[in-house]
């Protein structure tokens, strides 16, 4: 479901009047298409940092109303600061390197969507699980899983 779900985004996009370029985190030049393979890199270094980060429930990428008042709070950030906004989607260890990227990616594009239009230039990427805030979780320590399941943008 979550692959019919990703072709559909991919394919029409969000209804915005925004640009939205969407990338392979691991080659910033090329368009996403599948999952590049396992790297232990992590994210770029944060040039210019908006802050915080977006958190998911497992195996989603619905905003939560917590969610939506951080974004919120970046709008203004991202309508001031000119340039393009990097809208980094990250996941947890669990589930295969494919699908991660794919969840990331949808979870990036959620967010860019909720930045609006004044938001200038979005590049969009999934970093899918490389990138982890806290690696090696227990199975059952959802507590560290979740805080791996997150959006993060700053600007380029």
């Amino acid at each position: 479901m979550l692959t019919a779900i990703l072709a559909g985004l991919l394919t029409c996009g969000f209804s915005c009047n925004k640009k939205i370029t969407t990338v392979n985190a691991s080659s910033p030049e090329a368009s996403y298409t599948t999952a590049p393979p396992r790297a232990s890199q992590g994210p770029p270094p944060v040039l210019t940092s908006f802050g915080g980060a977006v958190f998911f429930d497992f195996d989603s990428y619905e905003i939560t109303p917590q969610a939506a008042a951080t974004i919120e709070r970046w709008v203004g950030i991202a309508n001031t600061a000119g340039g393009v906004v990097l809208v980094d989607g990250y996941c947890d260890e669990r589930g295969s390197d494919e699908y991660n990227y794919e969840l990331g990616m949808l979870r990036a594009r959620a967010v860019a969507a909720r930045l609006g239009p004044e938001s200038g230039s979005i590049k969009v990427r999934s970093f899918g699980e490389n990138g982890l805030i806290r690696s090696g979780c227990a199975s059952g320590d959802e507590e560290c899983h979740a805080e791996n399941r997150r959006v993060e943008i700053h600007g380029e």
